[in-house]
């Protein structure tokens, strides 16, 4: 090849290989001199990077090298060393065969006619018109004839790419099926059977793409790039005349036409309808991190899709549902199944059962049905029961959800389950978009309506008193089993807590009157005890411990709200803290909820979520989460009164960061740490 030494470099077309044409450089004048031949040389520069700077002298009147030219040789710029050779001929042939610069001298009559040429030595006489790089040269001639006269000749010329790209389009005409939701796009490169160039690389020519007849040139967009795609949408079904053009890096130009056939095979182009309602409890507490399912059938384009409700309940199905189908929305949430049930909802539910105080809501009472069995029975209570108590942390037979069709009549409110209530929502032939497919969300095991539904309810746990259990307090010797007898201070209807056990074993509990061994639960390696009960009396019951350790029981045995929250309840349904009041001679010490922090609501959550702890004494906290890297995500510190407080976190404050998070809550004295889950 030419010019392509491995020293070489062309910027623009980023590679070795210059681009070079034919240069017919010719001198020509009139001599009268009739002695002898005059003597005619150039002076040859050249510009090889294309910089502007002509570098590289060729002196026809020097002894030229087969295939070789001297770059920086030109004495007159910074730095000159005297030239490098450079390999302007890499032909794979004799070094006799390659080409050398030299002049081809005739007479026309008087006129004198001196070409630029190449000569080989194999062949000196026969002449070849130079290949030069593409750029900005100059020439300066000089002639001496015998008579002693003189004449010289300078001028510039550029050699440049004026020749346009091969472009071939495919033989086929190009076929594009539109994709759901109706739309497709297609490229220049999708149309191109074959392109290339005289200069650039393959590479580096610019393909663009219009329809035919709609303007001339490289199709360019307003901010100056090539137009290389079309969209075509529903509207443009059919056969469309195109133009695909390409430019080489010169500005050359050429294009050739074809036609795009768009076609709907996948029936993208059915209409669509939009199918949008809302998840909401009776009390119409809108419900977050409800999955909802649609399903089309019956229609030329069967779909599926699933959202989940962020805080306001809503779910949009946005143009998704195909006109004239039939499609089924399925609501679904199960998770967090303690969440709203307390002994409050026991306590109601067993009046219900006795006929006392019967729940007047179908909604109530499909929330009793804690074992789904279509009935209300004690089993159900027996399942809240254990849910309360932490031995069931979700329902064995149950979702912590249901979903009722908000449309639907119960035939009989006071039985919901004679029919079979509709937890879907169905519709034959949608011909519309259909805004209202609302359902009534029931939390399992409330009945009193106090869930936590979403990341905006303020959780109110202001309390009107204090529940206290009179223990008697004293010393405790390690190794010593010993029996301490719980006794409440008044008649309540209902109380719930965990109590912390410590170095203490539990052996056993004995219920007091009214209550039965179901009221409590073990939980010797979590070194807890929980209790839930209701009735009118005052409760009772004993606890025989193994102490694996000495020390004084008042500072051993400790209320919690870390399994079951500890809660009281008056008969005139008034929210207690719960207490224990430890009685000697010396008096009597008080001790209730210390320093806690409790698990976020709701958890998971998409939007918003509330974290909640308990200080003993009012205090100075820092609440930070954490990401699975630790990474810190979210800090808050303030001052906090005693009781229960709670810091809402927006999923923008720990920058939507998902997956399993940490968070820890920190005081001057005491430091917990829990784990969440924010979802999509």
């Amino acid at each position: 090849g030419l010019w392509n030494e491995n020293e070489l470099w062309d910027a623009s077309l980023l590679q070795h290989d210059l681009c070079e044409s034919p240069a017919e450089l010719t001198f020509e004048m009139k001599d009268s001199c009739s002695i002898g031949d005059p003597d005619i040389h150039y002076m040859l520069y050249l510009d090889l990077d294309g910089d502007g700077v002509q570098e590289t002298i060729i002196n026809s009147a020097d002894v030229q090298e087969s295939g070789v030219v001297y770059a920086n040789n030109n004495p007159m710029l910074p730095g000159f060393t005297g030239g490098d050779a450079r390999s302007f001929d890499q032909r794979t042939t004799n070094v006799n065969d390659k080409y050398r610069f030299t002049v081809e001298q005739f007479h026309l009559g008087e006129q004198v006619i001196a070409r630029v040429r190449w000569n080989t030595i194999g062949q000196p006489n026969q002449y070849t018109v130079p290949q030069l790089p593409h750029g900005k040269h100059r020439i300066h001639w000089y002639m001496h004839d015998q008579c002693e006269d003189k004449w010289e000749s300078d001028y510039a010329f550029e050699l440049r790419d004026c020749k346009p790209p091969v472009v071939v389009c495919k033989v086929n005409p190009t076929t594009a099926n539109l994709l759901v939701p109706g739309q497709v796009t297609v490229y220049a490169a999708d149309l191109l059977q074959v392109g290339s160039d005289n200069c650039t690389p393959n590479n580096l020519i610019a393909y663009g793409v219009r329809p035919a007849n709609s303007g001339s040139g490289m199709p360019m967009a307003a901010n100056g790039t090539v137009i290389n795609s079309m969209n075509f949408t529903c509207t443009q079904l059919g056969v469309h005349p195109v133009e695909l053009w390409a430019a080489d890096k010169a500005g050359n130009m050429s294009f050739c036409a074809t036609t795009i056939t768009i076609q709907d095979n996948n029936n993208a182009c059915v209409p669509f309808v939009t199918v949008a309602g809302t998840a909401a409890t009776e009390s119409l507490q809108t419900v977050e991190n409800v999955n909802i399912e649609i399903q089309a059938i019956n229609a030329s384009v069967p779909m599926s899709a699933a959202q989940v409700t962020p805080d306001n309940g809503a779910f949009v199905f946005n143009d998704d549902v195909p006109l004239h189908s039939n499609y089924t929305i399925t609501p679904t949430r199960d998770d967090n199944h303690r969440n709203g049930v307390t002994t409050l909802d026991l306590a109601r539910i067993a009046q219900h059962l006795q006929g006392t105080a019967p729940l007047t809501s179908p909604y109530q009472r499909i929330a009793a049905d804690a074992n789904k069995s279509g009935t209300i029975t004690a089993v159900d209570l027996q399942q809240l029961r254990k849910l309360v108590l932490g031995v069931y942390d979700e329902l064995p037979y149950n979702t912590s959800w249901r979903f009722v069709e908000k449309s639907f009549v119960f035939p009989n409110p006071a039985n919901p389950f004679q029919t079979q209530f509709p937890e879907t929502k169905s519709v034959e032939n949608v011909l519309a978009n259909r805004y209202a497919e609302d359902f009534v969300a029931v939390k399992i095991g409330d009945v009193d309506g106090d869930v936590v539904a979403n990341s905006l309810v303020d959780v109110d746990e202001r309390t009107n008193g204090t529940l206290l259990f009179d223990v008697d307090d004293r010393k405790v010797k390690n190794g010593e089993v010993f029996t301490a007898t719980f006794s409440a201070a008044e008649a309540v209807q209902g109380y719930q807590f965990t109590l912390n056990t410590g170095n203490l074993e539990v052996l056993d509990i004995t219920p007091g009157d009214h209550m039965e061994s179901d009221n409590f639960a073990v939980f010797n390696t979590a070194k807890a005890v929980t209790t839930s009960w209701f009735g009118h009396n005052k409760a009772t019951f004993t606890v025989k411990f193994r102490a694996k350790g000495a020390g004084q029981l008042s500072k051993m045995l400790a209320v919690s709200s870390r399994i079951t929250k500890a809660q009281g309840y008056t008969n005139g349904n008034d929210l207690l803290t719960v207490g224990l009041r430890f009685n000697s001679k010396a008096g009597a010490t008080v001790t209730g909820v210390g320093f806690e922090l409790y698990q976020n609501q709701p958890n998971p959550f998409a939007d918003r979520t509330t974290i909640g702890f308990f200080l003993p004494e009012a205090a100075t906290a820092t609440l930070t989460i954490l990401d699975e890297s630790g990474r810190l995500l979210f800090t808050q510190k303030g001052d906090f009164a005693k009781g229960y407080n709670s810091i809402p976190v927006e999923a923008a404050q720990i920058n939507a960061a998902r997956g399993i998070l940490y968070y820890t809550l920190q005081t001057a004295n005491n430091t917990a740490t829990r784990k969440m889950i924010r979802t999509e």
